[in-house]
């Protein structure tokens, strides 16, 4: 048998014939690039105004600048004493005529974040005069640090820079700042300090009608909590310290409460509280929210308006509930105090107010 002959086949792109044309090619089209960029490069000209190829003789100059530039301000005359810009502080501040209240809410969940407390000062309405920013919610939780074992124990602190920063940004709107402070309704604390809560003969710790715990004004631990916190809200010198819940427990199962009532009424632990508030605060001035609770549940509360008198304005909201009585009624248990008061709404057209939604 013959062999078979041997063939080599060569893959037909392997000829060399397109190859040979592509590489001068790219050699010209790169000397091409390599020109252009040398021309335009030798021939710009960046100023003030942009960016210009070189002009011919008889075309206007541009004056050719640094990249960084830097642009001097009219030299000084001797016309009067330069004047210094305002601060920032000093734009923030309202208007010392405008006396009334026209404050807006925001609540702590806002406060504690950025970008959601820009957005709440984005929705807020124009004519509002005092940002009022909730630093300790009912729950139990702190915008703020704080050094206080109870604090501690709940593990509810939060950090100055979020006051801070929520006070800077609300003065800048020129509007003044209040901070709020619910008081002795405090869930967190009362669940994981449970000698200083509200609770039962057998010292259960208690419940209120919305499943929320309570500090007692009976402890003296509670008190000084409470006090301390106002003191450090002051240190922030807000134009306002509003508290809330300076109260007994009253809706719920409050019959089975046990207090040490040889230590005096609830009225006098809850007068001695206030008082001690208002010296914690010092020059700054302090209000309160009255709950302004019905005939059913003034008595379990410990509340009287007359001992109210103590605080620079109060604030009631302007519609009753089951428990609550409404403005109007409010206005008849404060009429022979000489205390002003703000209504609290979701929306208002008073001269006077607090939106709170």
């Amino acid at each position: 048998m013959r062999r078979g002959q041997r063939t080599s086949r060569r893959y037909r792109g392997s000829r060399s014939g397109g190859m040979g044309f592509l590489i001068p090619l790219l050699l010209v089209l790169c000397a091409v690039a390599a020109g252009t960029l040398y021309f335009i490069n030798d021939n710009m000209t960046f100023t003030k105004d942009g960016a210009f190829f070189s002009p011919k003789k008889n075309d206007d100059v541009h004056e050719e600048v640094n990249a960084n530039l830097i642009i001097e301000t009219d030299a000084p005359t001797d016309e009067g004493p330069e004047i210094a810009p305002p601060s920032v502080q000093e734009v923030g501040n309202p208007s010392q005529d405008d006396t009334h209240t026209r404050s807006y809410f925001v609540s702590i969940g806002n406060v504690k974040s950025p970008e959601l407390f820009d957005a709440a000062l984005a929705e807020m309405p124009e004519n509002i005069n005092t940002v009022v920013l909730e630093v300790k919610a009912e729950d139990g939780t702190l915008a703020f640090s704080s050094d206080s074992a109870i604090a501690k124990n709940a593990a509810v602190a939060g950090d100055d820079t979020c006051i801070v920063s929520a006070i800077e940004k609300s003065r800048s709107k020129g509007c003044k700042v209040a901070l709020y402070m619910s008081c002795f309704k405090d869930n967190e604390a009362a669940r994981k300090n449970q000698e200083y809560s509200a609770r039962t003969a057998n010292k259960i710790i208690w419940l209120d009608g919305n499943n929320v715990r309570w500090l007692s004004a009976y402890s003296e631990s509670a008190r000084e909590y409470l006090i301390s916190a106002t003191e450090k809200l002051a240190s922030f010198s807000p134009d306002e310290i509003i508290l809330s819940n300076i109260s007994f427990p009253a809706v719920g199962k409050t019959e089975i409460l046990s207090y040490d009532s040889s230590l005096g009424s609830k009225r006098d632990m809850l007068k001695s509280f206030m008082e001690g508030v208002v010296t914690a605060a010092g020059e700054i001035p302090v209000s309160a929210v009255y709950e302004n609770y019905n005939s059913a549940r003034i008595g379990e509360s410990g509340q009287n308006a007359e001992d109210f008198a103590v605080f620079d304005k109060i604030y009631i909201n302007s519609a009753a509930d089951r428990y609550t009585l409404g403005f109007e009624d409010a206005k008849t248990l404060f009429k022979d105090t000489g205390c002003m008061l703000i209504p609290i709404a979701q929306h208002s057209e008073e001269a006077e107010f607090m939106i709170k939604k």
